[in-house]
């Protein structure tokens, strides 16, 4: 029986995100991010395209920025920016390939905005400025147990989200 695709519309200004949440051993796939005015980390993940699953573009934005193939495993968290955009933050299983820039972060490399790709310990999370900070307070939370607790939901405007 062929599944079908559960395509997911929205009508916010800036649209869906999918961000994969990628684990090797007590180390996380990161994107580590600096311009000439700040420094800081962010998941890897981007925009839905159109007549794509959260679920692919996850797949397809890990691939492009970080040239890791993973599977989705399941939802974790879900930012909704009320007003703004939708994030969805799912648990991937690495599957193979060699941590490398890609895609439209690399072009931006070369303008001078850094972007680069890096596991990073989860112990040590708490120190850096991980954005979403809320998102990084639950992944030090939920490692422990092995994200064995039900999705987590956060309706919240983008101006009350932390940015310390």
């Amino acid at each position: 029986m062929k599944t079908e695709k559960k395509i997911v519309f929205t009508s916010k200004p800036h649209g869906i995100r999918a961000v994969g949440l990628v684990f090797i051993d007590d180390q996380i796939l990161l994107m580590r991010r600096e311009s000439s005015t700040k420094k800081y980390f962010t998941f890897p993940g981007g925009g839905v395209e159109p007549n794509e699953t959260v679920e692919e573009a996850v797949v397809r934005e890990i691939k492009e920025e970080c040239n890791f193939n993973v599977r989705v495993i399941r939802l974790l968290y879900h930012h909704d920016l009320i007003n703004d955009s939708d994030h969805y933050f799912y648990l991937c299983e690495y599957i193979n390939g060699n941590l490398q820039l890609g895609g439209e972060e690399l072009e931006e490399n070369k303008r001078g905005d850094i972007h680069e790709p890096l596991l990073f310990p989860v112990a040590k999370l708490k120190e850096i400025t991980l954005y979403p900070l809320e998102v990084r307070d639950w992944v030090i939370a939920d490692f422990p147990n092995h994200f064995h607790n039900e999705v987590r939901r956060l309706n919240i405007p983008v101006s009350e989200l932390r940015n310390v």
